[in-house]
């Protein structure tokens, strides 16, 4: 009994690991620069984000739980607004910092006259939570059924040199809703900690998207590469994992050379313009996408095409974000 189970299970091994050696093709994960919403200029030595909550606030030694969830809230997206900006290659050379404030509206005339040609300042001005409660009866527990729906909203003014008061108008906005047999003021936000994860997740997510509004960004996407049981396609894999592009080319171009075939002649050209992309080639990669489209029209080299037209339509944008 146990070693029909061993040769079975072993029976089963085998055909796993052939069905792994015929997939089509294998995943290639890239770091892709996306341009921002704006351009803010570049060469800054300092970029001072000014805000009420970035102090020494510890929210859960505030009274009213709706402040301890707009201090939550405001320190969670300011931190994540200060770390997607260091990310940026835009910022890559400059300090970022966080600048306590008692009332930053107060000072709108100082941050203009402070703002120099090495100097960024984006003042935190509207965050703030708007709070909405449904109180319904339940008839079968005997109790009122609270329903709450904390509104956050995301807002700052960032002043430069070319303009004192740039996207002043983008407002980000997200919503959180919870119930309780409890009014809120004698709630404590760590009895929910659905609720507490959402407020958490609230601010990190809006101050990455905040960030990414003003500054370029890098994001992770993968591209098709044919692989199936090909030893040319493998060990062209193979150097592209150890960035040996020009080597992989090579591979790849010899066996080019032996095809007749359309078909196959197609997934190497294709695999030719992926490697060309990671060189940051474009046009030849987008040439090269074109004639193998003409001798094989498939969805996977359709989507990739899309892939590359909008990187190089992207490369217009970062290139004039990135430049003075």
């Amino acid at each position: 009994m146990r070693q029909a189970f061993v040769i079975r299970f072993l029976g089963i091994l085998v055909i796993l690991s052939f069905i792994i050696s015929c997939i089509p093709f294998k995943p290639i994960v890239i770091q892709v620069l996306e341009p921002s919403q704006v351009k803010l200029g570049t060469n800054y030595n300092n970029v001072e984000i000014h805000c009420e909550y970035c102090g020494d606030i510890k929210p859960e030694m505030l009274r009213d739980t709706l402040d301890r969830i707009n201090a939550t809230v405001s320190l969670n997206f300011l931190h994540s607004l200060k770390e997607t900006l260091e990310k940026s290659p835009l910022f890559q050379n400059s300090e970022v910092n966080l600048t306590p404030s008692d009332s930053v509206l107060l000072h709108i005339k100082d941050y203009k006259s402070r703002v120099s040609s090495n100097n960024l300042l984006i003042v935190l001005d509207s965050i703030y939570l708007n709070d909405t409660i449904l109180e319904t009866f339940n008839k079968n527990l005997n109790y009122n059924l609270y329903t709450y729906g904390i509104i956050h909203k995301f807002g700052c003014k960032v002043y430069t040199t070319k303009r004192m008061s740039l996207v002043t108008d983008y407002l980000l906005q997200d919503t959180v809703f919870w119930t309780s047999p409890e009014p809120l003021l004698m709630l404590a936000i760590n009895d929910f900690p659905d609720l507490l994860n959402a407020v958490w997740d609230t601010g990190i997510k809006a101050g990455e998207k905040y960030g990414r509004y003003l500054a370029p960004y890098w994001v992770e996407q993968s591209r098709s590469f044919y692989y199936e049981n090909v030893k040319a396609f493998k060990n062209a894999y193979q150097l592209i994992q150890t960035e040996q592009l020009d080597s992989a080319i090579h591979v790849l171009n010899l066996e080019a050379e032996k095809i007749k075939g359309n078909v196959y002649k197609a997934k190497i050209l294709h695999n030719i313009a992926v490697t060309y992309e990671l060189k940051n080639d474009f046009d030849k990669a987008y040439a090269l996408i074109d004639s193998s489209l003409k001798m094989n029209d498939n969805k996977i080299t359709k989507n990739y095409k899309d892939e590359l037209l909008h990187r190089k339509v992207t490369k217009i944008a970062l290139d004039w974000q990135l430049s003075n």
